[in-house]
């Protein structure tokens, strides 16, 4: 598609954001036919929402989810998100720039951290031990042989286990009381509010 031929002038804003998104979706879609490929970095599945993106989440039913991807904190009782973007990231990366934000809102370490396995790597294991916090994640290496817990230790792990889904809870919430799981907006700003 060649500019030379249309004198862009004659759109309103709104045509010339569809005509610049529809020029990008020419071009990746031609890149992709002439590598003979399915995949391209930042691939447009909407024209009318180009922000969108694929991001495969390797879940039972939902291979492949639309929309975006969010990090979210619970602090008191609060949920907090930390990130937000339409882009695929490793939330592991943001570990420590959450306990920092913890850190300098109640002015200490957290005692504990609640996370997802992804998020303890070697490196997040590392960093929580250097501050004394600890961490509900598995420990790496083989599983322990069974041994001996005294009956409260069992109820304190249970119960650190069972908080963790209090952030879950919240995902559920946003997905079911403020619809979440559908993209209504056809702008990235209005979509983030």
């Amino acid at each position: 598609m060649n500019n030379n031929k249309l004198s862009i002038n004659i759109f309103s804003k709104t045509e010339k954001a569809y005509w610049e998104t529809i020029q990008e979706l020419y071009r990746q879609q031609e890149q992709m036919y002439r590598t003979r490929t399915n995949r391209i970095d930042h691939h447009i599945v909407s024209m009318y929402q180009p922000f969108i993106r694929p991001i495969v989440r390797g879940k039972d039913g939902k291979n492949v989810e639309f929309g975006s991807k969010i990090n979210v904190s619970l602090m008191s009782g609060f949920a907090r998100i930390n990130q937000f973007d339409f882009e695929a990231f490793n939330e592991s990366t943001f570990l420590k720039e959450q306990v920092e934000e913890y850190k300098n809102f109640f002015g200490c370490y957290p005692e504990v951290v609640q996370t997802d396995d992804i998020y303890m790597t070697r490196d997040n294991r590392s960093y929580l031990k250097e501050r004394g916090i600890r961490h509900t994640g598995r420990p790496l290496g083989r599983k322990p042989k069974k041994e001996a817990q005294t009956r409260y230790k069992r109820e304190k792990q249970r119960k650190e286990k069972n908080e963790r889904n209090q952030i879950e809870g919240k995902f559920g919430q946003g997905k079911a009381g403020y619809n979440r799981n559908k993209i209504m907006t056809q702008l990235s700003d209005t979509h983030e509010s």
